[in-house]
């Protein structure tokens, strides 16, 4: 097992821990709540990840699946969820979802159906830890942005910006 995964392995068997051992109580009151949070990498171009083999997209998926787990903190994933899910776990139909996600790379830009695409495991990644009901265009504004590291040596990540937008029920 290479030394980063193993990582966030540990760092998510920690979350687990803890959010076992939490009993909080939230009340959300601001319709416009948004949650920010930095994961440490980059996701995989559409290209390269369309020639890999199946086990290697499924292993991908999972760690962005810890990535997000981890990047959350436990009482802003239990807040969140009381105001885009009802109390029966469905969706809450007056909430629309706003995503912008911010790739830095560190070498060179994608084009941007190749962006757009590579974000596909992330959107994935929140939909299982629950910070989003559905990708569709229905719960869901994707707005993708990308730009190059500042200086050299910049470390390349990926910022993800969550906005809960109430709409009109007609």
């Amino acid at each position: 097992m290479n030394p980063r995964a193993k990582t966030v392995l540990e760092r998510r068997e920690d979350a687990r821990r803890a959010e076992r051992h939490s009993k909080m109580v939230v009340n959300i009151s601001d319709p416009s709540e948004s949650i920010w949070f930095v994961i440490p990498r980059v996701p995989t171009s559409l290209n390269k990840m369309l020639r890999k083999h199946w086990s290697f997209r499924a292993k991908e998926q999972e760690i962005w699946n810890d990535e997000v787990f981890i990047a959350v903190p436990i009482e802003r994933r239990q807040q969140w969820k009381k105001l885009i899910f009802k109390e029966d776990g469905k969706p809450n139909p007056a909430v629309h979802v706003q995503v912008e996600i911010k790739v830095v790379w560190a070498k060179r830009r994608l084009d941007p159906d190749g962006l757009t695409g590579s974000l596909k495991p992330i959107l994935d990644a929140m939909r299982k830890n629950r910070l989003i009901y559905n990708d569709s265009p229905r719960w869901l504004t994707l707005i993708p942005t990308q730009k190059l590291t500042s200086h050299a040596g910049g470390q390349p990540r990926t910022e993800i910006f969550v906005r809960c937008v109430r709409k009109a029920l007609a």
